[in-house]
């Protein structure tokens, strides 16, 4: 069985290199870039396109002689485009600035396909200004592998005229829930008052991919007093566990629908129909979701901006907000050719203009405490001031070579109880015993909870 393990990835790697049209010997030393070149990958989509074209342009205008080659990398998700570069580093193809996904940090670190860029920390003033919470992650062995250069922040939109109209609030006030129970009895009040209207959306099927995990599922343990991740070892039974579940199961009557929650695309009907058309009370959600409204987008609606105000998501039973954070970040690769060029670019990025303009193609939370601070960043970000308060109380998800293996063990436990209609119990249970058998019983720990 491991020969053939070994068989199908060295197909698989095979395979890609011909597809992107590279073979070792172009890789080698026999066409090495020039010191002025710079080979950039990235994972594409409309918007980080965007923000990459605009770092090549901003970065060749100062840097005359410099030429930055991007590679963007397609996918049909964004586990498709991980894999992608995970391939082009297996191969050891050269590049040297490559976006880094934060949950592979660790493992990516431990394989040796970064380089330090610890020179950065000690030489560079602008380092000063990056929030510290957003930075400490990226150190290793007193040793700093990449920065972050957008941060993301999540909450709960929520429909002001449908809250007016079904009692919730009154005259545009803001909802400021307290706790789950304030959720919950939104929801009912909603389904109460609208026959054909969709009391709340939250993904929570595989067809969302990781998207269910940091939207959703991460979102409501981290209200409870547990997490998924201690001591370097897996949670998987707990009381916040159990009750995450359980409040899965005790909304999934209110959530959505199967066809739109069992859709990897469901989040466009989502963001692009049902919310232009109020037809959803509530969506928990990235704040970045306004981008589906602008003007040239799918879901292009002008008034969706004053309709749909955000507000925290609280914790479980009150005292405080509950959140989730994910950085988008450039890290040097252990192949670069231009290694001091690459810290460079990754500098330039993080400029205070730079940081403002990059969160606000993202509508994403900049990473320096001096553009959060700015005019520029609260007058043209909407929802600024919430986003900001997010970002206080939001936490990482587990950076362990094992959480894309146990996020997707959320995801299929979510869908169990979403579509399927099992028990919280049932798929605590289910959950325990498949992430135990994935990352071995010495890995995880068991805590008492009650029903």
């Amino acid at each position: 069985m491991q020969k053939i393990k070994m068989l199908s990835i060295t197909i698989t790697v095979g395979l890609f290199l011909i597809l992107m049209g590279c073979s070792n010997s172009s890789d080698n030393s026999d066409s090495s870039q020039s010191e002025n070149q710079l080979k950039v990958v990235y994972v594409s989509n409309n918007t980080w396109d965007s923000v990459f074209e605009y770092l090549k342009e901003s970065f060749e205008s100062e840097n005359e002689e410099v030429e930055v080659e991007l590679v963007p990398i397609s996918g049909n998700n964004e586990e498709d485009q991980r894999t992608k570069i995970a391939l082009m580093r297996q191969s050891q193809e050269k590049f040297d600035v490559v976006f880094q996904v934060f949950s592979s940090l660790k493992n990516d670190i431990d394989a040796g396909y970064l380089q330090s860029i610890d020179s950065v920390r000690e030489d560079w003033s602008g380092y000063d200004q990056i929030v510290d919470s957003l930075t400490e992650p990226y150190i290793a062995d007193d040793q700093l592998y990449g920065l972050p250069i957008s941060a993301t922040v999540r909450g709960m939109f929520y429909n002001s005229n449908m809250f007016d109209e079904a009692g919730i609030t009154e005259n545009s006030e803001t909802w400021d829930p307290e706790s789950w129970d304030d959720i919950k009895d939104a929801m009912q009040q909603i389904d109460e008052n609208f026959e054909e209207k969709y009391p709340i959306y939250y993904a929570s099927a595989k067809a969302s991919g990781e998207g269910a995990v940091l939207q959703s599922f991460l979102m409501f343990l981290s209200g409870t007093d547990d997490w998924i991740f201690e001591d370097s070892k897996w949670i998987v039974e707990s009381q916040g566990l159990y009750d995450s579940f359980k409040w899965i199961e005790d909304t999934r009557e209110y959530n959505g629908t199967p066809k739109v929650l069992t859709n990897p695309n469901g989040w466009q009907t989502v963001q692009y129909e049902w919310m232009p058309n109020e037809e959803v009370g509530m969506v928990l959600e990235g704040a970045w979701i306004t981008n589906s409204w602008v003007e040239g987008s799918p879901g292009e609606c002008e008034e969706c901006q004053d309709i749909y105000k955000l507000a925290p998501m609280p914790k479980q039973n009150g005292n405080g907000n509950a959140g989730i954070t994910n950085t988008s970040s450039l890290a040097v690769s252990s192949t670069a050719e231009s290694p001091e060029l690459a810290k460079e670019f990754i500098k330039h990025a993080l400029t205070k203009e730079n940081s403002i303009e990059i969160a606000g193609i993202l509508d994403q939370v900049p990473v320096r405490e001096d553009a959060l601070e700015s005019s520029e960043f609260k007058e043209n970000t909407p929802n600024a001031d919430i986003a900001l308060n997010l970002l206080e109380s939001a936490i990482y998800p587990p950076s362990d070579p094992n959480y894309p293996t146990v996020a997707m063990e959320i995801q299929e436990a979510m869908e169990k109880i979403t579509v399927q209609g099992q028990s919280a119990e049932e798929v605590m249970k289910e959950f325990a015993i498949n992430v135990e058998r994935t990352v071995g019983e010495d890995n995880v720990i068991r805590k008492s909870y009650n029903k």
